[in-house]
């Protein structure tokens, strides 16, 4: 995947609960290796789309029980061919239920879906938030 994309990884804490409480993070590692295990690698579909990752957050949106990842774009120019400037994007992410390998939302599949600001200047996904609204 070397088409010059950003790249969002992220250490997830790994809490352990003894007699007495206490917390540590058990895993740091270089970005650069996308195979190491508990690591999951996001490419930005493009490039050019400013802020993206601003904000980032996870529900579980399919009812699964797995919490589902919600990535933005908000400065993103939509598709086809960027023609609506600035109209913003989310990027969803259903979990598989494991934390490895590599989602480039560039590529849509049946784990990712894309979302899109409708006009220019629409900065879809500026904010965003999620619930169980049944």
């Amino acid at each position: 995947m070397s088409h010059g994309l950003s790249i969002l990884a992220f250490v997830l804490p790994i809490f352990c609960v003894t007699d007495s409480v206490s917390a540590q993070i058990v895993r740091v590692w270089d970005l650069a290796e996308k195979s190491q295990s508990g690591q999951m690698t996001f490419y930005n579909p493009d490039d050019n789309d400013a802020q993206y990752g601003t904000p980032i957050s996870s529900a579980d949106l399919n009812g699964d029980g797995r919490a589902d990842f919600i990535v933005s774009a908000m400065a993103a120019d939509g598709p086809p061919n960027d023609v609506r400037q600035n109209s913003g994007e989310i990027h969803v992410y259903f979990s598989e239920g494991t934390i490895r390998g590599t989602v480039d939302f560039r590529y849509q599949n049946l784990r990712t879906i894309a979302i899109y600001g409708e006009r220019s200047d629409d900065i879809f996904g500026i904010k965003h938030a999620s619930g169980d609204f049944d």
